[in-house]
């Protein structure tokens, strides 16, 4: 029995070196993380306030609306003053350098529409992106080490439980042997003292690692 709860002991300690190797590498990896987060708020400041950002374009097609309002009231204008002009030989060719700037004008605001609803969607996907890697990269193991530890404080009960039992046990065994029998069963009672030392040592240990179990996952908890 010594040697089965010492090998258990053994395995739960190799398992907690695990979980601080598990602990340092995801501390090592947060910085990591922080910087691919700030790199893609930084991109999402860029696609809302850059020099071709949203805001840039928006600005774009408020000035071009406004060169369509001016154009739109100089054509009126013109369709005024032809009524009363006296030289119309350069009519046709004005109007024709009006119409090819209102084409010019329109396709531009065309393009300008597509490039917004480019970006937009460019934006909402770049969100998208950080709120998945913010998830998979940093809450997802937490919460998975933090599952392990939990499991492992049971399991340290339940043994610091059944070594409480046993020690128990044989202080009843010890007290019952020495009032039945006083000198006869001197070494008997002196053999079960010795396990009931072994027991409280084994105990120590254990109530040692229970210890390192709670500590573990108190750290684990303030992480979460």
């Amino acid at each position: 029995m010594q040697v089965a709860l010492k090998e258990n002991i053994d395995a739960l300690k190799e398992q907690f070196k695990t979980m601080e190797s598990i602990q340092r590498n995801s501390v090592q990896d947060i910085p990591k993380i922080n910087e691919d987060l700030l790199g893609k708020e930084r991109r999402l400041e860029e696609i809302m306030s850059g020099d071709h950002g949203l805001n840039r374009l928006w600005a774009n097609i408020t000035e071009v609306n406004r060169q369509i309002a001016l154009l739109t009231s100089a054509v009126t204008q013109l369709r005024t003053n032809l009524k009363s002009a006296s030289d119309l030989i350069n009519l046709p060719k004005t109007m024709e350098e009006l119409q090819k700037s209102v084409a010019t004008l329109g396709s531009t605001v065309t393009s300008v529409h597509h490039d917004v609803e480019t970006l937009q969607t460019a934006a909402e996907e770049q969100r998208k992106r950080v709120e998945d890697l913010q998830k998979d990269l940093v809450q997802s193991p937490l919460e998975d080490l933090n599952s392990t530890v939990m499991l492992y404080v049971r399991q340290s009960d339940q043994r610091l439980h059944n070594m409480e039992a046993t020690a128990f046990n044989l202080s009843q065994r010890v007290a019952a042997l020495e009032s039945a029998h006083p000198t006869s069963t001197k070494e008997d009672a002196a053999g079960l003292v010795n396990a009931t030392h072994w027991s409280n040592e084994s105990h120590t240990e254990a109530a040692e690692v229970g210890d390192v179990c709670l500590a573990v996952r108190a750290r684990f908890m303030v992480r979460v």
